[in-house]
């Protein structure tokens, strides 16, 4: 019904009276999308998303925060109305574990303005032509650069509540460290909780959604804006949103989470957007990208001979997802290098490892294979 609806009212023409009230836009629209960010129930924090699409497709003209001299263009108005949705992620995030966890502040929750990115990009692409000034280019991959910087960061905050390691919080007035019962759910702990904690009938559950919609969303929008985001097509390429550097973060991202993920949907959610990130490192022209999948592969594999037996009851976790996904990225009408490679490795360390748990491993990531 709420995406229904949505898609109704985006067919209504831009000229439709609603849409040009600057004082229904303002304390309506406006006003309810902010609210239902807050709301901790997943279809109420997608109808904010849904709320802040329709605004940004139909009234940029009449949001009071956008009549400035500086947002006199259509596109000025779209970048700076996805400025205001990113610094509204970057102000929670730096309370996050702060104010969702001691306080289980409802105004710390992430997940319905991450909602809005996702369905943002499920069908929104920046325009940029080699017609586009170097200016307004520049100000689209500044906006990129935030909105994925502020992403990464999300998954490292979250990274610790979906996990069996505690939660550390090094901020001042921060929560110490939480503990996580053997899935990587919280533990609710009286010493190190504000009074908002106790107002909550479910405080555990009402945390670990919190964090689980995060993590979802996140990975969502990640996934869908990686879609359409061109890669660099050599180390030095400075013509497209991402660079280099931006490549190789997402690398260590990926395998961070994935390494320590132990949350069973939170680890299918960073092998799909990983996947993917794969998949255009093997159709990139240049070598060393090309050989990137490569190379996190046998990070992988090695992996296989240091993890501890924490994992083996977790079927491995998140180290067979992170070799499958590397593996269907490879493309299906070319000979199978990686898989050729990944398979003879386990098989070897099957047979011939000298520790149990590093057979374990290699059997439940051919059984994964298979």
């Amino acid at each position: 019904m709420r995406v229904h609806s949505f898609s109704i009212l985006s067919r209504f023409p831009d000229t439709y009276n609603l849409f040009n009230d600057s004082a229904f836009v303002n304390q309506v629209l406006l006003k309810a999308a902010s609210e239902l960010a807050n709301n901790p129930k997943a279809m109420m924090a997608e109808a904010s998303a849904l709320f802040h699409n329709l605004l940004f497709r139909k009234c940029l003209g009449q949001l009071s925060f956008l009549q400035t001299e500086a947002f006199s263009t259509p596109t000025r108005r779209q970048l700076g109305f996805l400025n205001y949705i990113v610094s509204q992620l970057r102000d929670r995030v730096k309370t996050f574990q702060v104010s969702l966890i001691k306080d289980g502040s409802k105004e710390a929750l992430l997940h319905g303005y991450l909602s809005f990115f996702k369905h943002l990009f499920d069908e929104f692409k920046i325009d940029i032509t080699p017609e586009t000034p170097r200016e307004e280019f520049l100000e689209w991959r500044h906006f990129v650069k935030q909105l994925m910087d502020t992403s990464l960061h999300i998954g490292q905050v979250c990274k610790g509540l979906l996990s069996n390691n505690g939660l550390m919080s090094d901020e001042e007035g921060g929560v110490g460290e939480i503990q996580v019962d053997c899935r990587g759910h919280p533990i609710k702990m009286d010493a190190l909780m504000g009074e908002g904690a106790d107002m909550l009938d479910d405080y555990e559950n009402f945390i670990l959604v919190g964090v689980w919609l995060a993590v979802k969303e996140n990975g969502l929008t990640q996934l869908n804006l990686l879609k359409w985001l061109d890669f660099p097509v050599s180390r030095d390429d400075d013509t497209k949103f991402l660079t280099d550097k931006d490549i190789h973060e997402l690398e260590s991202h990926f395998l961070d989470l994935l390494f320590n993920f132990k949350h069973r949907g939170a680890i299918e959610k960073a092998a799909e957007t990983f996947s993917l990130y794969c998949v255009k490192l093997l159709e990139n022209p240049d070598p060393y990208y090309k050989g990137l999948p490569g190379r996190m592969l046998d990070k992988a594999l090695e992996k296989i001979t240091t993890e501890s037996l924490s994992t083996v009851l977790r079927r491995s976790a998140g180290i067979p997802p992170t070799i499958i996904a590397i593996l269907r990225a490879e493309p299906i009408h070319a000979e199978p290098v990686l898989l050729n490679r990944a398979i003879g490795f386990l098989l070897e360390l099957a047979r011939k490892a000298d520790r149990d748990d590093s057979k374990i491993h290699a059997l439940n990531i051919l059984r994964f294979i298979f």
